[in-house]
Formats: C-alpha cells, sequence, structure tokens
C-alpha cells in the first residue's frame, strides 16, 4: 500500500464472515464487516476497511472511534465508516470514509434499493458537523457526468468520465444532492475511466465511485 502512495483502501464482496477488528497482515490494519453466517457456499457482500500505518495513526488521533457497522441488509453487509484525524495545513481535519457495496437494481426488489440508499443518507447525514464525509465503493449504478444532468447540478459532476446516465443513477443523486455529495471521478481527465466489463454486451461502465463533499472540491488533485 505505502509504496505505492495509497493509505486506505476500500473492499466490498470479502465473502467473509462476522465482524473483526485489528486484523494485521504484513503491516497492514483491517477492519471487517460482515454477516454471521454466508447465505451461500460461495459467499457473497461483506466489506473491509485497510489502513496503512500512516492511516492507522490517523484513527488513532481521531479517539479511536469505534467504526460505524450499519448490520446486515438482505442477508450481507452493505455500509461501514470509519472516523480518520488527517493534516490539513497546520492543523487536523476529521474525515468520516464510508466504504458501501450497494444492491444492483437487477435482482433486487425496488424496495431493497431504496431502503439501502435511505439508510446510507441517514448515517452520512449523522456524523459529527465538523467531520467531512467521503463516500465510495461499488454502487451498482451509472450516474453519469454533466451532460447527463441538468446545469443546476453542475456542482456534483463535472465533465469527465462515463456520460451514461441509468435508472439505478437516478436513485443516486437525489442523495448527493441532499449531502451535497459530487462525483469525483467526474471531474478529472483519464484514458480509462470503466470499473466494469459486461462481457456478455462487450460493454464497459463505471459502477465504482467516491462522492466527496463539495467543501473538499478545491483541494483534490485527481481521482480515477
Amino acid at each position: 500500500m505505502e509504496e505505492n502512495g495509497i493509505d486506505v483502501y476500500l473492499v466490498q464482496e470479502t465473502w467473509l464472515e462476522g465482524d473483526q477488528d485489528h486484523w494485521n497482515i504484513n503491516g497492514i490494519t483491517f477492519f471487517t464487516h460482515a454477516p454471521e453466517k454466508q447465505s451461500s457456499g460461495r459467499g457473497r457482500g461483506g466489506l473491509a476497511i485497510a489502513l496503512s500505518k500512516k492511516a492507522l495513526k490517523a484513527w488513532e488521533r481521531a479517539g479511536k472511534k469505534e467504526l460505524l457497522r450499519h448490520g446486515t441488509m438482505d442477508d450481507t453487509t452493505r455500509i461501514m465508516a470509519i472516523e480518520l484525524k488527517v493534516p490539513a495545513g497546520r492543523s487536523f481535519e476529521s474525515l468520516t470514509i464510508f466504504n458501501i457495496y450497494a444492491p444492483s437494481t437487477h435482482g433486487n426488489t425496488d424496495e431493497t434499493v431504496e431502503k439501502f440508499w435511505s439508510e446510507l443518507e441517514n448515517e452520512i447525514l449523522r456524523i459529527p458537523n465538523n467531520s467531512t464525509p467521503i463516500v465510495a465503493g461499488d454502487i451498482n449504478a451509472r450516474i453519469g457526468n454533466r451532460q447527463s444532468h441538468p446545469p443546476t447540478d453542475a456542482q456534483y459532476f463535472g465533465p469527465s468520465g462515463d456520460r451514461h446516465l441509468n435508472d439505478a443513477g437516478r436513485r443516486v443523486v437525489p442523495m448527493m444532492q441532499r449531502c451535497a455529495l459530487r462525483a469525483t471521478t467526474t471531474f478529472f481527465q483519464h484514458g480509462k475511466h470503466w470499473t466494469f466489463k459486461c462481457n456478455l454486451r462487450n460493454e464497459f461502465k463505471t459502477l465504482d465511485h467516491f462522492l466527496t463533499h463539495t467543501r473538499l472540491s478545491e483541494r483534490i488533485i485527481d481521482a480515477k
């Protein structure tokens, strides 16, 4: 991690069982959130947050607060979060980083999908006012870029990336607006922006996203 300049990894679909803290592998500290028992032999869902030594110190600086583990939804875990206190100039600032695994609109009921986004929004709005949210993970939605949305949404979407907006993405946008989150990767141009390839249709899609609070807008130098 550190040799690549990465301090926090957010992992979805771990297929593990149970919650675990301080699981150390080669100097990387893992916190996991998974159902007590997998509902299938193959496994499904499950989340993990991996911290470098520097990020672990940021968690300790924030008071070693217990991680948010939202619990099971439709037999798996979909929301967890950690608070870090990171350097900001001559001081420090608090960030609450959410790792999410959204239910797909294919194979899940509308009620399941709507419940997920509603409960995620409630968790974001519940964090302390002095902490800035960052939401990332497998959103299972194509949320488009600035070309896909009205001019009034320009603060939430940039001109780059996948401009396709699907029905799942339309469910995400109202939450972004209410929580002042923007689709960060759409503000930076890269040769490759897709995160998933559908072999059946030979189609490339962006289903994984970073959503960051608008007050971080001027300070993020790249996202992909």
